[in-house]
């Protein structure tokens, strides 16, 4: 009924040019159905890899921790209609795709490769075995569907069922592959895809993880992994890629001044890549609610020598 309404408005009388009217109309389908799935998690399909603001999903299963809470947030921006709220800035998430956790299931359970993984502690041979078996044919096909569209950078994460638990997260412990996806060969596109979703899946059973859930008294058997193949945000310059902006916030602050409280948050930024944050590196820190709050430094020449001076691309 909407696009009813809005092909009704049209008078073919005005128009000579059958292609101009066939493009309009063309548009106003394509800006309804941008809008109808914005915000929505589909299954995957190559002729949805254009719509903005859509997550779409491969296989079937959870959607693990991470990408759930990814998936949330893209509801609220639909919902609360952010990405029409501030004049020329665009609120979305990046180009989104999951593996579900039943892939990882029976990716394990078809190659043999669990007892093998739990009794070996060398990660080298864990990851080599790993490369050496084979995904699901379907989902290699969606795999290579996917790297045939998108020459852009790519971050492969995991999104463990574990992984954004409240009581006992496995955040940081599992691995993170980032592949620059600009090879003239789509062959070596697709390997180094394959390759990065099959090494975060036997990052599950490398000597931290299995620690970690020893010392929690969980059983790693019971993890199931899916992973999000992510668009990086960013320009090209030259040869480089140079990612925007990163951040990690964060609900309480440990570490309040003047008359913030520990509730209202810190926030943590810097140009390019999250390495520099997660490393302890220099980064702009400020609470969103006092945005324009100075940081507590002395004067210009401590403020100077506190900010970030490099970058990651």
């Amino acid at each position: 009924f909407e696009i009813a309404n809005e092909l009704r408005s049209i008078d073919i009388r005005n128009y000579t040019d059958l292609e101009e009217l066939r493009q309009i109309i063309l548009y106003k389908i394509s800006a309804y159905l941008k809008n109808y799935r914005s915000g929505e998690i589909l299954e995957f399909d190559s002729s949805k890899l254009g719509v903005e603001n859509v997550f779409l999903k491969i296989g079937s299963g959870s959607l693990g921790g991470k990408a759930r809470g990814i998936a949330f947030l893209n509801h609220l921006i639909k919902q609360n209609h952010l990405q029409d709220k501030y004049q020329d800035i665009n609120i979305l998430i990046p180009l989104m795709f999951v593996i579900c956790s039943d892939v990882f299931e029976d990716f394990v359970e078809n190659n043999n490769l669990y007892d093998y993984a739990m009794e070996t502690r060398d990660e080298e041979a864990i990851a080599k075995r790993f490369l050496e078996a084979e995904l699901p044919e379907k989902i290699k096909k969606d795999l290579r569907r996917l790297i045939e569209k998108i020459d852009k950078p790519l971050a492969v994460r995991s999104s463990s069922i574990l992984e954004d638990s409240q009581t006992l997260p496995f955040a940081g412990i599992y691995n993170t592959y980032i592949i620059p996806n600009n090879y003239d060969d789509i062959e070596m596109r697709f390997k180094h895809l394959y390759d990065s979703v099959r090494l975060v899946f036997s990052s599950v059973f490398y000597n931290s993880p299995k620690q970690y859930a020893k010392n929690a008294d969980l059983r790693i058997e019971e993890e199931k992994m899916a992973v999000i193949i992510e668009g990086l945000v960013g320009e090209e310059h030259g040869r480089y890629f140079y990612p925007l902006i990163s951040g990690v916030a964060q609900s309480y602050n440990f570490y309040p001044y003047g008359n913030m409280k520990p509730q209202d948050g810190t926030v943590s930024l810097a140009l390019g890549f999250g390495k520099t944050i997660v490393e302890g590196g220099k980064v702009y820190r400020y609470s969103p609610a006092y945005p324009k709050k100075p940081p507590p430094y002395s004067g210009p020449k401590e403020f100077l020598g506190k900010l970030q001076t490099t970058f990651y691309v």
